[in-house]
């Protein structure tokens, strides 16, 4: 009988144990599903399958698409990423993704070497981790300045600090699973829709500064030479202040001089084909547009530069395939079908100036003439749906009516210029937020 009691004691402790991890679960999640995820998602991934893992802050996840960058060459990238995450954290997260992919290059993102530690961004960087020996030492080095080793506890077990979270939690947060994308940004909306000119804002020198650089970069290179880690350090493109991008330029030197790769996109705007009237929404981030220029040019570095193998057509690499088809859904409403299909592009053709007058299902548009330009696309929006394409047009042309709209419904329009290539269109730039009609 007593046997029978201890048996049954260990099966409730068992079930209160499963309860609570899924409450936990639940709650931390609640907080950002996307950071969560893009911790937790990586050990679903078959153990050798990724090219690459990219470590860094909220600049990685909005210059670094995993799908777009799957859909142009064929790797496998994945976002191993959170907002405010503290640069303290990289070499945590290399040993972690060692566990399960211990070929996979290393990508450091630079743009958040100089953020300090805050009480939210160690919370992003540690919920999403498996317990391990490695996150309680993760845990220590980002709290010890911080806080007392009891203060710590809620870092080690959630449910401490967000135990009073219930409203919060949604349907969502109890399924385990994010529609996979693996690592794209889908949550965050105003990188799909925000816009901010930073032409104003954006300097540029190759002068680097004088000091020391920062404690945390030195260590995780000593880091990198004890463990005979070869990671590439990445600079994302931002329009920064001048003090910010000397700093950045004396840290990336010292990295080169530690026998390390380093690829600076900060003074690359123009290869880039970054529009710093519409790429950005602020000083340190692109948006959506932004993002999938900077993709599809770092995703052609890397296969180049890493011989890595081109995936595509592989069926073992299939969801990564889905994952793509998966963020076009996503993207859609804000993205042009040349954008997120990758066509060729030629962004010395500038923005038209369209007008739009009239109402839905009778507008009229009008243009200027663009210099090089061998034609226009028409793409309307109507409401909250995709952008879809209406009309291809000669050069000659300079205006078009639109008889297909619904009536009484809200539609944007749009221009794109496009110059010719071998025959093929090149696609120039555009108005993203485009005009509506009246």
């Amino acid at each position: 009988m007593r046997k029978l009691y201890l048996v049954r004691a260990l099966a409730f402790l068992l079930l209160l144990l499963l309860l609570l991890g899924c409450l936990q679960y639940a709650l931390t999640r609640s907080i950002d599903q996307q950071n969560y995820n893009w911790l937790a998602n990586i050990y679903k991934e078959p153990a050798g399958s990724l090219d690459a893992v990219y470590i860094g802050a909220s600049n990685v996840y909005s210059t670094w698409l995993p799908p777009v960058a799957f859909d142009r060459c064929g790797i496998t990238v994945y976002n191993y990423t959170n907002s405010s995450q503290p640069f303290e954290s990289a070499r945590f997260l290399i040993l972690e993704a060692q566990k399960r992919h211990p070929d996979a290059l290393c990508i450091i993102g630079l743009n958040n070497l100089y953020d300090g530690i805050s009480d939210l961004g160690i919370h992003y960087s540690t919920n999403g981790f498996r317990p391990s020996v490695n996150k309680f030492h993760m845990i220590r080095r980002l709290t010890g300045s911080l806080y007392t080793p009891l203060e710590s506890m809620q870092y080690f077990v959630p449910f401490l600090r967000f135990h009073s979270r219930w409203a919060d939690i949604s349907p969502r947060d109890l399924v385990f699973s994010d529609g996979d994308v693996k690592g794209g940004n889908v949550e965050i909306k105003y990188f799909f829709s925000t816009i901010q000119d930073m032409t104003s804002s954006y300097s540029y020198t190759m002068e680097a500064a004088e000091g020391e650089s920062p404690g945390v970069l030195l260590e995780l290179l000593d880091f990198c030479d004890r463990e005979q880690i070869r990671p590439l350090f990445v600079a994302s493109p931002q329009p920064r202040e001048w003090d910010y991008v000397t700093s950045l330029n004396r840290d990336m030197e010292l990295i080169r001089q530690r026998g390390y790769d380093v690829l600076d996109m900060m003074g690359s705007i123009e290869e880039l084909g970054l529009d710093l009237r519409q790429d950005f929404y602020n000083s340190s981030h692109t948006n959506i547009h932004g993002a999938i220029k900077v993709t599809e040019y770092l995703a052609a570095w890397l296969a180049e530069r890493y011989g890595f193998s081109d995936k595509r057509g592989d069926a073992a690499y299939a969801d990564w395939q889905q994952a793509f088809e998966n963020y076009v859904e996503d993207i859609a409403p804000y993205t042009l079908d040349l954008e997120y299909l990758g066509l060729a592009r030629d962004f010395s053709l500038p923005v038209p100036a369209l007008a739009v007058s009239g109402a839905p299902g009778a507008a009229q548009l009008s243009w200027e003439p663009v210099p090089g330009a061998a034609g226009y696309c028409v793409y309307r929006k109507t409401g909250d749906g995709p952008w879809q394409a209406l009309a291809s047009l000669g050069p000659e042309a300079l205006l078009y009516e639109d008889e297909s709209g619904a009536p009484g419904e809200g539609c944007t329009y749009t221009l794109v210029p496009f110059s010719l290539s071998s025959g093929e269109p090149c696609y120039g730039n555009f108005d993203y937020t485009g005009v509506p009609v009246g």
